[in-house]
């Protein structure tokens, strides 16, 4: 009978089809009379370790029909999935880190391996971070997407380093903001030989290299805002570097030297990024990249648009619009070939679309969407009327039309900042969040003139007057500077009291002591009274009205006369000049 018995386990075990090795799932095959079980199956009582989450297991459908009725099964931390007919699986929450899994028989001491599959899939898991060490650590643990919930500021070095793949960081419009000086390393964000990743929604700043990823495949860098990076701005290898498939899309990428760089970059996609001002080019190919794509992009008021360099080749080139570019539009060095169609540019060099004999197959607009004087392809704003062009913050994004008009990283409360284009005949500028209204009467401007607010919050500061240490509620600084307004304009500073209860609700300073100070150089001066002896403000209305011939840096203060005391910087800036 014995013999009988292992012929025809024999016969099965030749007749089972193997199954392949996953890190995702864990397979156990047929074996007989405790021997171990075919390679990359599962031994008796082996131990794996897993992170928390769930294991599902689909048990051999197979059961003895001879002789003793065996029941076949297996035991995963105690409980036990016996062999059925039923294919559904059975699934067991794990919340330690371990799992133990073996194999079993019933009415016998003897262990039969038959096929199946363990499948773990561990839980999705949401955190959240505040510092370049807090983040790294949170995406080197069981979260699978990690939040920034703070604005990093002057950071040393590299900040952060995916310590993983398959992970998502998103900054939530949070600055990550480098010191400004070159060390080596020093990335914003940094990944090397890491895939499926993503980093979104962040500003990175002031670093060697903004964004840079290093021998990684199949990433994604979407949304960001990189800008004033010493060395470039998204960066997709180097001379001993590969990266593969990954993609760049809907990035702003301003004011770095170059704005998104391939370096021996194969396969990957650059999509619908907008480059302004990088003083060399927009995008870098060079190296031996190949067979990237590259479109939609935008690129004005770079030295040079699309770059090609080195052997880069079969990069498919299409339907971007590079213009006003000091040097070229489309700048071909490569030794080899690199081809597109439906592109828009005016200058050119060694580049020719599919439908062009030689340069774009479109040339720059010469249209004036806003009916501002400026041409679309050398308009900072677009849509928005502003023929000074101002652009207070310098990220080539005009005053008008910038969500923080003063600040190059866009980290603002942009529900304190707005602009706009102001005229001989007057008009009024608020920010959403009601804090400032500024009232420019006719007259006052002999030309346009771009106004514009941005408040930001720079931590908390001491705060030094000519009286002594006060308290801001926040701070403005009006200008344009040098600039008369005749007659004068008339700025409202309003506050928060809900309850009227003569407390300021964010604060809970007493209004009845608030005054304007303007900054002059260390210290804030007193422009206004006390609230509760000024006549132009009204605490009922929770409101100080000041009429000014000219802007300069202002802030709503509570005099603290018994010693240091710290306060929110909440700068917003109003600039203007003639074009």
């Amino acid at each position: 009978m014995m013999k009988h018995t292992l012929l025809v386990l024999s016969l099965l075990l030749m007749l089972l089809p193997s199954v392949p090795e996953d890190t995702s799932q864990w397979n156990w095959q047929m074996g007989y009379c405790g021997q171990p079980p075919q390679t990359g199956g599962i031994l008796y009582d082996q131990t794996i370790t897993v992170e928390p989450g769930e294991v599902c297991v689909v048990p051999p459908s197979y059961q003895m029909t001879f002789g003793p009725r065996w029941y076949v099964g297996i035991e995963i931390n105690g409980e036990v999935f016996l062999a059925s007919a039923d294919p559904d699986p059975r699934c067991k929450t794990i919340s330690g880190d371990t799992v133990t899994i073996h194999s079993l028989t019933y009415r016998t001491s003897e262990s039969l391996r038959w096929p199946g599959s363990i499948t773990y899939t561990p839980p999705a898991t949401t955190c959240f971070c505040n510092s370049c060490s807090d983040c790294n650590t949170k995406l080197g643990s069981t979260c699978t997407t990690v939040y920034l919930t703070a604005d990093i500021h002057d950071h040393y070095g590299r900040c952060i380093e995916f310590p993983a793949n398959n992970k998502v960081f998103d900054c939530q419009g949070h600055l990550i903001d480098g010191d400004d000086v070159y060390h080596w390393p020093d990335e914003g964000i940094y990944m090397s030989s890491k895939s499926g990743n993503t980093v979104r929604n962040c500003v990175v700043t002031d670093f060697g290299e903004g964004i840079y990823l290093k021998d990684s495949s199949n990433n994604t860098v979407v949304d960001n805002k990189v800008n004033s990076n010493t060395v470039g701005g998204i960066i997709l290898g180097r001379e001993l570097s590969s990266p593969t498939d990954n993609t760049v899309a809907r990035n702003r990428v301003e004011s770095n030297p170059d704005g998104i760089i391939l370096n021996n970059a194969n396969s990957n996609t650059v999509n619908e990024n907008t480059l302004h001002n990088n003083g060399n080019r927009a995008i870098l190919l060079m190296g031996s990249s190949s067979n990237n794509t590259v479109t939609n992009n935008v690129g004005r008021f770079d030295a040079y648009g699309i770059a090609f360099f080195s052997t880069t080749s079969n990069s498919s080139i299409n339907s971007n619009t590079m213009c006003s570019n000091s040097s070229s539009d489309m700048y071909n060095m490569s030794s080899a070939l690199n081809s597109g169609d439906h592109n828009t540019c005016d200058s050119s060099l060694n580049w020719a679309d599919a439908s062009a004999s030689s340069g774009c197959e479109f040339s720059c607009p010469a249209t004036d969407t806003d009916s501002d004087g400026v041409l679309d392809s050398y308009d900072n704003c677009l849509a928005e009327y502003n023929p000074d062009q101002f652009d207070t913050d310098g990220d080539f994004a005009g005053d008008v039309c910038d969500d923080c008009p003063s600040d190059p990283g866009d980290t603002c409360d942009v529900s304190g900042s707005a602009g706009e284009s102001v005229g001989p005949d007057g008009g009024t500028l608020a920010s959403a969040n009601g804090e400032v209204q500024i009232t420019i009467p006719s007259d006052s401007l002999s030309e346009e003139t771009s106004i514009s607010m941005t408040k930001e919050d720079n931590g908390t500061l001491g705060l030094d007057t000519s009286s002594g240490t006060g308290d801001s509620v926040y701070a403005y600084n009006l200008l344009p500077s040098g600039q008369p307004f005749d007659p004068a304009a008339t700025v409202v500073f309003s506050w928060l009291d809900v309850d009227s209860d003569g407390l300021e609700d964010t604060t809970g300073y007493d209004e009845a002591s608030f005054q304007i100070f303007r900054y002059e150089d260390p210290l804030y001066v007193p422009i206004t009274d006390p609230c509760d002896i000024d006549p132009n403000c009204d605490t009922s209305a929770n409101a100080i009205s000041v009429e000014l011939d000219g802007f300069s840096y202002y802030a709503l203060i509570r005099l603290d006369e018994a010693g240091p005391s710290y306060y929110i910087y909440l700068p917003v800036v109003l600039r203007s000049y003639a074009p």
